[in-house]
């Protein structure tokens, strides 16, 4: 690897990926990790997950096949041998079309430096030195913004589908009330729970969002049977949390207050991983690689977990003109760093159900406007 900067960036990452920071701080992008925590598995050999390329570095088309249930009404009340319906399986394609990158350049110099102090340091068993977490410095610092492009990308790409019990799409209110004296059938936590049981979610619901429903959570440990009889932690455990500022506002976002809820298996990260097998390697002025970087400080508790980038260090062997990000300037030769990500968001098709079915219009997403009055 160029002048062993590549293993010995991977090799010191850890040191600043839990800063407080705040240029190493990543903003939790909870959708993201919601996706990935409950990705649906396509159970082919090196193809586990939802992604479109194995082990090797091949990339591959991959569709699935469907059927339709039958409806009560396809049923026959006859004794007789006439046929009542041929099923017909329907096919959707997975897709990894977005892509997100970010790059920076170093010099020379400060990759000879580095390449010294990391010699010394890593052979020793010594702590990086500062020059070196510098450089990781700088790696961070551009994560939040490749992570939480990616994460926003995934929220603006959602479909709800049908809630059952609305007989629509658009967000369902939820009220949390302020009254604990009255035991409010209508509203509350249990009317989430009973709302997933309407829409036949099997398994823990997974809810995405932030505003007032995180502002619960964040009570949960606190609270305890109200003169009602209800006790929201004990109905707060039957659901899956993730916190996501993200889906509040701008472009694609959930809305204000809003949150996803969705049933595990009916949504996943779908993958394209290039720089692997026969596409890593050194080619020509620029090496391939895949590099592992923390995506999601969880629940703001300073945590991260990892995700698979693929990286690129190219060679700039004359000075050239480069962008800044806010203006251009001359380099002398130097590296370029480049880290991007090939990907896209799977859901259960919209026709999943055929017409008649008391799920028509049921993907396994609903959304929900959350109030407190």
């Amino acid at each position: 690897m160029a002048l062993g900067y590549a293993p010995y960036l991977l090799q010191h990452l850890n040191v600043v990926a839990a800063d407080n920071a705040p240029e190493t701080k990543v903003t939790p992008t909870g959708f993201l990790k919601l996706l990935l925590e409950n990705n649906p598995t396509l159970q082919l050999p090196d193809y586990e997950k939802l992604r479109l390329s194995n082990g090797e570095g091949n990339v591959r088309q991959v569709q699935l096949k469907y059927l339709q249930r039958a409806l009560p009404s396809q049923t026959s009340t006859s004794d007789d041998c006439d046929n009542d319906l041929i099923p017909a399986y329907a096919e959707t394609t997975l897709t990894a079309v977005t892509f997100r990158k970010i790059s920076f350049f170093i010099s020379d110099l400060d990759i000879a430096k580095y390449e010294d102090d990391a010699a010394k340091t890593v052979a020793l068993g010594q702590p990086p030195t500062d020059f070196m977490k510098e450089h990781v410095t700088t790696l961070m610092t551009l994560v939040n913004g490749l992570v939480g492009a990616i994460n926003k990308d995934l929220i603006s790409r959602v479909t709800f589908g049908t809630n059952i019990t609305t007989g629509s799409n658009a967000a369902k209110t939820i009220n949390i009330p302020i009254d604990a004296t009255r035991h409010d059938l209508t509203a509350g936590i249990g009317k989430l729970l009973s709302d997933a049981q309407d829409n036949e979610f099997v398994g823990t619901p997974l809810l995405a969002g932030g505003g007032l429903f995180n502002t619960l959570m964040k009570e949960k440990g606190f609270t305890s049977t109200g003169f009602n009889g209800l006790d929201n932690a004990k109905a707060l455990d039957e659901l899956k949390w993730y916190y996501d500022n993200y889906t509040q506002a701008g472009s694609g976002a959930f809305g204000a207050n809003h949150i996803g809820m969705f049933s595990k298996g009916s949504i996943g990260f779908v993958d394209l991983q290039k720089y692997i097998g026969f596409r890593s390697g050194k080619k020509g002025i620029s090496t391939f690689f895949q590099i592992s970087l923390p995506v999601m400080a969880a629940q703001n508790d300073g945590t991260a977990d990892l995700m698979t980038f693929d990286a690129q260090l190219r060679y700039i062997d004359c000075p050239t003109e480069i962008s800044t990000g806010y203006s251009t300037v001359t380099v002398s030769r130097g590296w370029q760093l480049i880290i991007s990500k090939n990907y896209d968001l799977f859901q259960l098709p919209s026709n999943a159900y055929q017409a008649g079915d008391v799920l028509t219009g049921s993907n396994g997403a609903l959304l929900y406007n959350i109030t407190n009055s």
